[in-house]
């Protein structure tokens, strides 16, 4: 039997309010979420209210849950709420009653659908997956060092950079960026 009794609508917001002002593209090793909650771009914006617009739907028990992981500066958290996010609209969309968030044995998963034309429901279970964490530290290693390279005032020079190897430990990147301005005098 699907619970159809009403739940409490939170509100909470998945993006910060107020006025954005900053136009640079997204940056070397900046999380998603960051971008689009700090970008001032009209069509970031279009998207933004369409995503708390979304978001506003959302009446299961883990709403706050589900905010905090769509704003985790981790990729991978927020890509994982997103798409349980997207999964809630489509099927909502569709015209599926949703109970969210119903506990299936000892885990909670992200809803029950059940289609009111007929007497089929499902269980519906969002799962991303990605990069090892090893790449994915590796990834954010290097481009810390491809932000301090574009820290760095070059004048009139053009530097580029294309990684050979990638090792497993982090770069002191101050004592970096202290040589690589350094070089960059000497030439």
């Amino acid at each position: 039997m699907v619970d159809t009794s009403p739940r409490k609508t939170v509100a909470i917001p998945l993006f910060e309010s107020g006025e954005r002002t900053r136009a640079e593209t997204w940056r070397p090793n900046e999380g998603s979420y960051s971008f689009l909650n700090s970008c001032s771009w009209p069509w970031v914006g279009r998207v933004r209210d369409y995503w708390e617009g979304w978001f506003a739907q959302y009446d299961g028990e883990n709403k706050l849950h589900l905010a905090k992981r769509f704003q985790s500066k981790n990729g991978h958290r927020h890509l994982s709420a997103f798409h349980e996010l997207f999964a809630f609209v489509c099927l909502r969309q569709a015209g599926y009653d949703l109970q969210l968030d119903p506990k299936v044995g000892q885990r909670e998963i992200e809803a029950l659908a059940s289609d009111p034309r007929s007497e089929l429901s499902s269980y519906v279970e969002c799962t991303v997956t990605g990069r090892s964490p090893q790449d994915a530290g590796a990834d954010a290693r290097e481009d810390d060092v491809v932000n301090a390279i574009a820290g760095v005032d070059t004048g009139s020079l053009s530097i580029g950079m294309h990684c050979i190897e990638r090792g497993r430990e982090t770069v002191p990147l101050g004592k970096f960026r202290g040589e690589y301005t350094t070089w960059i005098a000497s030439l």
